[in-house]
This record gives structure tokens, C-alpha cells and sequence, in this order.
């Protein structure tokens, strides 16, 4: 993504990416979130989580839906 990020807390996502997350992944453990911001615009958000001794990473878009989750480890 062209843009900076900074780190946000779980409850600075938009509320349909954190039910995707509920949803999607139960019992996962919240590592880490992103926002990624181009001249002060939301572009979207990458979330680091732990699921089933899996770690994911999640990309929603500006408006929290889902872009992709990739396995990391």
C-alpha cells in the first residue's frame, strides 16, 4: 500500500471487521493492527492475529471488508 500506517487497538477497527474476525477465526488472539492512511484518507487495515497456532495476516479495505488473510507462520 502506497501511504503510512500506525497502530491502532482492536477497538479502532470498524465494527464489521472485527465480527468477521469473531466469525472467521473463534478464539483467535488479537497481535497487532495497522491503519494505513494516504494524504489523511483511510486506504484500509492489516490486523496481526494468532489462530489455532497459526498466525494470520488480514487485510480489510477502508470501509472493513475483507481484502485477504494470509498464513504467516
Amino acid at each position: 500500500h502506497p501511504g503510512r500506517g500506525h497502530e491502532i487497538t482492536i477497538a479502532e477497527l470498524p465494527a464489521n471487521s472485527q465480527a468477521l474476525l469473531t466469525a472467521t477465526f473463534p478464539n483467535y488472539v488479537f497481535k497487532k493492527a495497522f491503519v494505513v492512511k494516504a494524504n489523511g484518507v483511510v486506504k484500509g487495515y492489516l490486523v496481526i492475529i494468532d489462530a489455532n497456532l497459526t498466525k494470520y495476516a488480514i487485510h480489510f479495505n477502508a470501509t472493513g471488508q475483507l481484502v485477504s488473510a494470509v498464513a504467516i507462520r
